[in-house]
C-alpha cells in the first residue's frame, strides 16, 4: 500500500511565505498533472501572496528578485530586465495561476507543467535570497 506524505504547515516569514507556498503549489500541480485529484487551494494562495508583494506603487525587493530568477529559469516566460516588465510579467503569472486554479481542465497538462517548473524556481529562490538577507543582516549587527 502506498502512504501519501502531509505537507508541513506553511514557514512564517515573509520569505518563508513566498518559499513554502511556492513549494506547496509545485506539489498540487504535480498531483493534478499525475491524475490525482489535487487540492489547488495552494495555488490561488500563492498567486494571492505574489499579489501582495506587488502592489501598484511599491513591492517588495527580495520576492521581485526571487520572481525575476524563477522567470528567467522557467521556459516560456519573458526574461525581463526593467520594473516595468516585472510587473507586466508577473501579473500575466498572477492571470495564469488564477485561471488555473479555478479551472484547470481548461489550461491542460503543458501550462500545469510550466507553472509548477516556475514555483520550484521561485520557491529555490525565495529561500536563497531569504538565507542571504538574514546571513547579511547578523554579520552587520556584529560590528555595532
Amino acid at each position: 500500500m502506498i502512504e501519501t506524505m502531509r505537507i508541513a504547515p506553511r514557514p512564517s516569514g515573509s520569505e518563508g511565505d513566498l518559499a513554502g507556498l511556492a513549494s506547496l503549489a509545485a506539489i498540487a500541480l504535480d498531483e493534478f498533472t499525475l491524475g490525482r485529484g489535487a487540492n489547488l487551494d495552494a495555488v490561488k494562495e500563492l498567486a494571492d501572496e505574489v499579489a501582495a508583494k506587488f502592489p501598484n506603487q511599491a513591492f517588495d525587493p527580495t520576492a521581485a528578485i526571487a520572481v525575476r530568477r524563477a522567470f528567467v529559469e522557467t521556459p516560456g516566460f519573458r526574461k525581463v530586465t526593467t520594473v516595468g516588465e516585472l510587473r507586466e510579467e508577473t501579473m500575466g503569472l498572477l492571470a495564469r495561476l488564477s485561471r488555473f486554479a479555478a479551472d484547470p481542465h481548461s489550461t491542460g497538462e503543458e501550462e500545469a507543467a510550466r507553472l509548477r517548473t516556475f514555483c520550484v524556481a521561485l520557491s529555490r529562490m525565495a529561500i536563497g535570497l531569504g538565507s542571504a538577507v538574514r546571513d547579511r543582516s547578523s554579520r552587520s549587527s556584529r560590528f555595532y
